[in-house]
């Protein structure tokens, strides 16, 4: 089965990181999720959990996490009708792999600042070592730079 990338514009995360209609953060994500209908359900169904560590209303989409066990779990309202049902679970699946996807592109800008700075350092070093062999030095300084800018440029 081919991976579909959610596109950013398909998916809505709030400043605080949680997707939109559910208001929940990939790290309140449970590895057993209870979908039901009617929200006032999700209170009936977390009165057997063993703890409760959150509870999260957003409209018809309530949820309670907790454990049962020692296991973590969570309890989701969906609301009426196949549509919310398709909300939630998108919204499910999204905070389970779109997360991963988030934390890739932030690694990724450290590691493109840090291959800025070392692109920088390394064409002084060359500059610095190179100089004193070269007859045009002017010529050498210029092409060094533009090679420099050029990788600078390409690595953003």
């Amino acid at each position: 089965m081919t991976k579909r990338i959610i596109e950013p514009s398909e998916l809505i995360i709030n400043p605080d990181g949680s997707v939109f209609h559910l208001h929940l953060r990939p790290e309140q994500l449970a590895d057993r999720i209870i979908l039901v209908g009617d929200p006032g359900r999700v209170d009936m169904v977390a009165e057997h959990f063993d703890t409760r560590d959150y509870t999260v209303q957003s409209r018809e989409f309530r949820t309670i996490g907790g454990t049962v066990g020692g296991k973590r779990v969570m309890c989701t309202s969906h609301g009426i009708g196949p549509d919310n049902i398709d909300i939630v679970v998108t919204e499910l699946d999204a905070l389970a792999n779109v997360s991963t996807i988030r934390d890739s592109i932030k690694r990724l800008n450290t590691v493109v600042k840090e291959l800025l700075l070392g692109i920088l350092i390394f064409g002084a070093a060359i500059w610095m070592i190179f100089i004193w062999f070269i007859s045009d030095k002017w010529g050498f300084s210029q092409g060094l730079l533009l090679g420099v800018a050029a990788s600078a440029l390409l690595a953003i």
